[in-house]
């Protein structure tokens, strides 16, 4: 029996020394997998940009270096804090909280991140960092979650607001994050490419606040739960006896967790 097409093609590439044994074997992808694999979603991330800027030096080799060690820094910081670094080239770094895997502390995560970034600025080392929540198209690819890049555009331009150890925040990061960080209004600015103006705040330090309780102004008044309440109640009283008790409190995020526990000391 003589060999098949695949068989004959085969031989003349292991001839001419154009296969190896170690190259992987190819499969077939059906069209389930494809759809599957190009399925779009809509989520919402919080997008970091920082640009950083050094002063023209005569030898070329130690600005790169220079940047390259910069950038390294800012990369390590931004995934101390779970960021997902997409872009490093050039002088400047976008990347994304909340994403590839949701975050509830995301854009929190983002200013304390982009905070610590803006403050290893030095005199000949300039760093504005910008940072922006809102939702994006993705389809899955780490290297381009923002497919139409509306809110990573919106990050970049607002850089150029960030004073000297400052970040600029849009107002819905600084909705999000009221009360964890020391902020101020730079008012409404116009951007490029935005038909209307946007209230753009400067964050310069951190409140203190560890939990969203902490962050609150003015806490309004807990309705209901009163029979969660009764049996903390009733678990704390015997633990002051010595009765020991292990509580699990567990639920989606936002629907008042820690209130609950606030409410009468329990933390």
């Amino acid at each position: 029996m003589l060999p098949n097409e695949e068989t004959r093609q085969l031989a003349e590439r292991i001839r001419n020394g154009e296969w190896r044994a170690d190259a992987p074997a190819a499969t077939t992808v059906m069209p389930e997998q494809i759809s599957a694999t190009t399925a779009t979603e809509r989520r919402q991330v919080t997008v970091l940009y920082c640009e950083l800027t050094l002063p023209e030096i005569d030898d070329l080799d130690e600005t790169i270096a220079l940047l390259h060690a910069q950038q390294a820094r800012c990369v390590d910081i931004v995934r101390q804090f779970l960021g997902h670094v997409v872009q490093t080239h050039g002088g400047g770094l976008l990347a994304y909280f909340g994403y590839p895997r949701a975050n509830e502390h995301a854009a929190r995560h983002a200013v304390q991140a982009a905070l610590i970034i803006a403050r290893a600025a030095t005199d000949v080392l300039e760093i504005r960092v910008g940072v922006h929540t809102g939702l994006i198209i993705t389809g899955g690819e780490s290297v381009l979650p923002d497919t139409s890049g509306g809110t990573s555009r919106l990050a970049i331009q607002l850089r150029q607001y960030a004073a000297l150890e400052t970040v600029a925040i849009s107002r819905e990061t600084h909705d999000i994050t009221a009360g964890f960080f020391d902020c101020i209004s730079l008012g409404s600015q116009s951007l490029p490419g935005i038909s209307r103006p946007l209230e753009v705040f400067s964050a310069f330090g951190e409140s203190g606040a560890h939990t969203r309780v902490d962050a609150a102004v003015q806490l309004t008044p807990l309705a209901g739960r009163h029979a969660e309440i009764g049996v903390l109640m009733k678990l704390w009283q015997e633990a002051s006896r010595g009765i020991r008790k292990i509580v699990l409190i567990y639920g989606e995020a936002g629907i008042g967790k820690t209130r609950l526990l606030h409410t009468h000391g329990f933390i």
